[in-house]
């Protein structure tokens, strides 16, 4: 990349591989459109389905990759030569603050869409319980070691999805905010804020953002599932 540690990509357009569906292309192309600046959560679950969407369609690693990071040299609204990539890619590494950090979060996007396909569906029930509960038994271990450096909020937060996971025998668990916030000894936004930090950072994966709103009758708790347990979080 154009010294690319050192300055984003330029948040511009360029011309993409019509083998992806529009709305993947329309996607990569104009990012999450928002007033302010857009959830770190939501940006990379673009990218999950996005690249879904390439695995469908045969697409490798490399050729996702190489996609959506990828720049051309154009000119910019003032005729100014430049380089010009994809606005998706330029959001997530907004947040990313260097090239190494956005493209370890490129490379999870890639592995969960692939989990995603792969699916349950040829797992027996017993299976999935048992591979749901050996995960919260790692993460247990991973955690009381200290391993990741997490502060008080984020141990208690990621303690919570792991003692649900185990006691549920199921990968992916609802995690009420209040719920969460009480375990944690924390606010709601507090806890809230923690769950999509973890979620970002890779400790856990969002499935679903939930639906909030003042009929009790109509919320639904957010989905989540733990990360791998012998990944490598930044």
């Amino acid at each position: 990349m154009n010294d690319a540690s050192e300055q984003p990509p330029v948040n511009t357009t360029v011309s993409l591989n019509p083998a992806l569906p529009t709305w993947a292309i329309d996607t990569l192309m104009f990012g999450i459109a928002t007033k302010d600046k857009p959830d770190a959560t939501k940006v990379w679950a673009e990218f999950v389905r996005i690249a879904m969407s390439a695995q469908r369609r045969g697409w490798t690693r490399n050729d996702f990759l190489g996609e959506v990071t990828r720049e051309d040299r154009g000119r910019d609204a003032n005729g100014t030569r430049r380089w010009q990539s994809h606005r998706l890619w330029w959001q997530l590494y907004g947040y990313s603050h260097n090239v190494t950090r956005a493209y370890k979060s490129l490379d999870r996007a890639w592995d969960i869409a692939a989990q995603n396909l792969r699916g349950d569906s040829m797992r027996t029930a017993e299976d999935i319980k048992a591979t749901a509960i050996e995960t919260a038994y790692l993460w247990t271990d991973r955690l009381l070691a200290g391993t990741d450096g997490l502060g008080d909020a984020e141990f208690l937060v990621m303690e919570y999805v792991v003692t649900e996971v185990e006691r549920r025998g199921m990968s992916r668990v609802t995690c009420p905010v209040r719920a969460v916030a009480e375990h944690a000894k924390v606010s709601k936004t507090v806890a809230l804020r923690t769950l999509k930090k973890l979620s970002y950072e890779g400790f856990l994966v969002q499935y679903s953002s939930g639906i909030g709103g003042r009929d009790p009758s109509r919320r639904r708790a957010a989905i989540y599932s733990l990360g791998d347990p012998e990944g490598t979080y930044v």
